[in-house]
């Protein structure tokens, strides 16, 4: 690939942070060469095709719902977002059933000063 960019070279461009008139100049010679529009400034257009600046993948939200019970990552609900490739974002919240909060439909049966033992 060195050969490819010998043109750069020869127009006095050269390794390092600088980006300065002749390394613009570079640029929209490399834009025009390419197809795209000749502004001197290495966008996400010209990276792209440089080579040097891959597109990201991409991503997807997934929304994730649970009720009670579930495991972030192993159970279905996390199953399904990730064979649909979704990064999954659940949603915290307390778990009920049926709109009573778990603690107090179950209450008789957790220890404390409100079970009746026998």
């Amino acid at each position: 690939m060195a050969h490819k960019f010998q043109w750069v070279r020869d127009m006095g461009v050269t390794e390092g942070d600088v980006y300065d008139q002749t390394t613009a100049a570079a640029v929209e010679e490399f834009q025009k060469r390419v197809g795209l529009p000749a502004t001197g400034i290495a966008d996400f257009a010209t990276c792209g095709r440089l080579g040097a600046w891959p597109p990201p993948p991409p991503r997807h939200a997934g929304l994730t719902f649970r009720g009670t019970g579930g495991i972030v990552g192993l159970d279905y609900t996390s199953r399904v977002a990730q064979e649909a490739g979704l990064e999954e974002f659940p949603i915290l919240y307390p778990g009920s059933m049926g709109g009573i909060s778990v603690v107090h439909r179950f209450s008789q049966f957790l220890p404390g000063p409100t079970t009746k033992r026998v």
